[in-house]
């Protein structure tokens, strides 16, 4: 079967408002270029600070982000003559938290695939981290999830980099190179490690430079184990993790670190200080919804991953001024897997015309951080049938309506020789605002009309099915 694999041709991309050339993570120790198209190393231009730990010279002729989705197959990188993936939000200024010094993001789309990326750093640390966020917005469940990183290290002064070789470490996800020749001017160790993936999901390959085809490509990525090629050589390394099952409306985060050592123990050393770090990266909230159903709201949350959660303590007010617990959720604990939760919060005893939501986060340390606000009008003022979203859809969409007063309401859909095709409800209904779920699965394209009939109000909207 074919495969479709894309490579994202760059190591860092950072997403803001305010664009700009170039940013460089720097630790101290540690020098890492991010451009505005995400290429790391000299392949863009030669001006570029690149990668250059200790003082030494750019050693990273270019790193890419690779992934694959349900075998197909596709590959981006300007050293397999491929092209780059476009810049869905460009560069902006570092940040800082508690633990690191600089933080930076972006997001990148391949058509219409995201790919939202994180990059950290933390002064005297020679690392820099990545976090891989793959949303997905597909309609279909990804059964067959592959992502991971590729570097070309060039190692060494002048042709030094033809006497590189590549090595790994199981125990800690890490696969590394460094140069073996006779002559060695830059005795330092170089190597990608995946933070947040069992063992049995970790996949790790170093080859000799070479232009290999997409599929070969995807082998290195699907390659069960670490192999090296034992070979003194210009050499690549490709890391990956998966196959992972990814429903559709969810996503997977992936963590990943550039490390560097002054020898092999060094860089072990080091990568441990990447593994423990690694727990304080925070909970990744995706989405936050809130969604009036009559008379009460439907709240829906999603995380990309979770470090050291306890849970999700639900908070509601209805002046955004005092805030009162009205739930909790617990949470997943440490997982790496996207989540998702919900609440029923039922408001027919409530006064007021507006009603806001927020999470408050625990850790099992009773640390916490609460989310942005998500507010809702609790009382519908007329009778509304609005457009469907998505429109056009496959195969499902949502249909909302409002009602003033307590009747009888019936929604129907109806094809475009007036035939009916579903009653979605005939029910009696409180006043309130309502949404639906209408799936076409078993329909085919074209024109349908959806109607609201009440004793009071009547309308009929037009939408469209493409599949």
């Amino acid at each position: 079967m074919k495969k479709t694999f894309y490579i994202l041709i760059s190591l860092v991309f950072s997403v803001s408002l305010f664009a700009q050339t170039e940013l460089v993570h720097n630790t101290g120790n540690l020098l890492c270029s991010i451009d505005d198209e995400g290429v790391v190393g000299n392949t863009k231009q030669v001006s570029y600070t690149g990668f250059q730990y200790n003082n030494t010279a750019n050693t990273v002729f270019f790193g890419g982000l690779c992934y694959s989705i349900n075998d197909s197959v596709m590959g981006e990188c300007p050293s397999y003559n491929l092209d780059d993936f476009d810049v869905y939000e460009g560069l902006t200024d570092f940040y800082s938290d508690v633990t690191f010094n600089q933080i930076s993001e972006f997001t990148m789309n391949h058509g219409d695939q995201l790919i939202y990326v994180n990059t950290f750093s933390k002064n005297n640390e020679p690392i820099v981290y990545y976090r891989l966020e793959f949303p997905n917005e597909t309609g279909e469940d990804w059964t067959d999830f592959y992502a991971g990183m590729i570097v070309d290290f060039d190692i060494g002064a002048g042709s030094n980099y033809n006497n590189n070789m590549g090595g790994y470490d199981t125990a800690r996800n890490l696969i590394y190179n460094y140069d073996a020749s006779t002559t060695i001017d830059n005795p330092n160790y170089y190597g990608i490690a995946l933070l947040n993936s069992s063992a049995n999901s970790v996949n790790g390959y170093s080859v000799k430079n070479y232009t290999p085809t997409p599929e070969q490509i995807f082998t290195y990525f699907t390659n069960s184990d670490f192999t090296v090629d034992p070979i003194l050589e210009d050499q690549r390394v490709f890391i990956s993790s998966g196959p992972h099952a990814v429903l559709n409306g969810q996503s997977i985060t992936l963590d990943f670190a550039l490390v560097c050592g002054t020898d092999l123990n060094n860089l072990k050393s080091n990568t441990d200080v990447a593994i423990s770090h690694e727990a304080a990266l925070p909970v990744e909230l995706t989405s936050f919804t809130a969604a009036l159903n009559g008379n009460k709201v439907d709240l829906n949350w999603a995380t990309a991953t979770e470090l050291n959660n306890y849970g999700f303590e639900i908070e509601r007010s209805v002046d955004n001024t005092d805030w009162q617990k009205i739930g909790f959720a617990k949470g997943k604990g440490t997982s790496a897997q996207a989540q998702s939760y919900s609440f029923s919060d039922k408001i027919d005893a409530l006064n007021g015309n507006n009603i806001s939501y927020r999470l408050k986060q625990v850790d099992f340390n009773g640390e916490f951080a609460y989310s942005d606000v998500v507010n809702i009008a609790s009382v519908a003022t007329s009778y509304e049938l609005t457009q469907n979203y998505p429109n056009p859809f496959n195969p499902a969409t949502t249909i909302s309506y409002s009602i003033v007063e307590k009747s009888n309401v019936k929604i129907e859909v109806f094809n475009s020789v007036g035939q009916r095709i579903s009653t979605l409800v005939n029910e009696v209904k409180d006043a309130g605002k309502y949404s639906l779920n209408f799936d076409a699965s078993n329909l085919s394209s074209g024109i349908y009309f959806y109607t609201i009939s009440t004793p009071n109000f009547t309308a009929t909207k037009k939408m469209t099915l493409l599949k």
